[in-house]
């Protein structure tokens, strides 16, 4: 995703959480998760929504009907409804997981993404998330993504830092450092 499209999606993000209350936001989070499974799940509805052949009424009106079967705030609905309006719709999946951190930021809790080449058990991704909470005095709650281009190793993401103790970044270092040399810098 573009560093705009990024940008934008937490400006939306911040837009709804300060429309909420505390209470609200939490309840909206359930809702806006719900709202994009559905969008995600369906590859002819987003194929809709990104189609400029259908106007924004159509569109809006399929907005409704999904409304109808759902049972969403008025907030949320409004919300959904002015993202279709800013053709913005696409960074939906970008503004909840910017939603979401507003909430768990609010709560005290942060996000740490772990990559890693090969599957990790649920002991060892503990593990990494005892030492970071002991380390830094917060809460985190975790993801995993495999990224078999990393070789072997892990890549950790948390609080704007990046520990990458994989294979190929070991590499990249050695060569850097290597390069370094070579050149006298």
């Amino acid at each position: 995703m573009s560093t705009s499209a990024e940008l934008a999606a937490k400006r939306y993000a911040e837009a709804l959480w300060s429309s909420l209350t505390v209470e609200e936001a939490k309840k909206t989070l359930s809702s806006l998760e719900k709202f994009v499974e559905i969008f995600l799940s369906s590859e002819d509805l987003q194929k809709l929504f990104s189609n400029p052949a259908f106007s924004n009424e159509d569109k809006k009106k399929i907005l409704k009907e999904i409304f109808n079967k759902v049972s969403f705030s008025q907030e949320l609905q409004n919300f959904l409804l002015l993202l279709l309006e800013s053709d913005r719709i696409n960074i939906l999946g970008s503004i909840l997981e910017s939603y979401r951190e507003k909430i768990m930021t609010q709560e005290g809790v942060a996000s740490v993404k772990i990559e890693t080449a090969l599957p990790m058990t649920e002991a060892q991704q503990k593990k990494i998330i005892s030492s970071l909470e002991k380390e830094f005095s917060t809460k985190f709650v975790s993801s995993v993504d495999i990224v078999p281009e990393l070789v072997a190793g892990i890549r950790v993401h948390f609080l704007g830092r990046t520990i990458d103790s994989t294979l190929t970044g070991v590499l990249f270092q050695m060569q850097n450092k290597f390069m370094e040399e070579r050149t006298g810098n």
